[in-house]
């Protein structure tokens, strides 16, 4: 699945320079019950399930850490990015 992230209306400015960079295709491939991400930019790796049709992976980006969830079971499937210590979200359904 193919998902083009947008940020919150209320991100900090801290978050927004990441903006560009986040809303860059992302995909979600499964293969035999693994998870992984790639999106341009380097964001990329396998992700942990959380259980059915739940992926999570955290990575950081220019100093901050960002908490993916993938969360495929639902209709339509969602893709989140957090960034807890400024509250920022990003977020996309399937492109």
């Amino acid at each position: 699945m193919r998902f083009r992230l947008s940020p919150a209306s209320n991100n900090a400015q801290d978050c927004r320079d990441l903006d560009a960079t986040l809303a860059r295709l992302h995909t979600v491939t499964i293969k035999a019950g693994d998870a992984e991400i790639t999106a341009a930019g380097g964001i990329d790796g396998r992700m942990k399930s959380l259980g059915t049709g739940m992926y999570t992976l955290a990575f950081e980006l220019s100093g901050l850490r960002l908490d993916v969830v993938a969360d495929l079971s639902g209709s339509p499937a969602m893709l989140t990015v957090t960034e807890r210590n400024h509250g920022c979200t990003w977020a996309a359904r399937p492109a």
